[in-house]
């Protein structure tokens, strides 16, 4: 059982085909422009997780950002469940 109210119906129809869920957010690091980026996406094999944190001026080159994180998972229950334990996301932004 989760520990979390999460209605999985909702963030399944949120993911949709191909484009995936997504959650952006900007702030700013040591007086720079930064980002830090969570998706869920399907995929053949069930659903695949990621989360990106960078100063904007390395977007595109992810061997400079500060995380750059993909994990698979068969399950978008188990997913979530990552994403939500490890911070990536809360639970507003996932179900907004």
């Amino acid at each position: 059982m989760s520990e979390w109210q999460v209605d999985f119906e909702k963030v399944a129809g949120k993911i949709g085909g191909k484009k995936g869920l997504w959650v952006n957010r900007k702030y700013e690091l040591d007086g720079e422009p930064a980002s830090s980026e969570f998706f869920i996406k399907r995929t053949e094999a069930g659903f695949r997780a990621g989360f990106d944190d960078y100063f904007d001026k390395y977007e595109g080159a992810v061997d400079l950002y500060f995380v750059y994180l993909r994990a698979n998972f068969s399950e978008l229950r188990r997913a979530v469940e990552f994403a939500l334990r490890e911070g990536f996301v809360g639970v507003d932004e996932l179900m907004g």
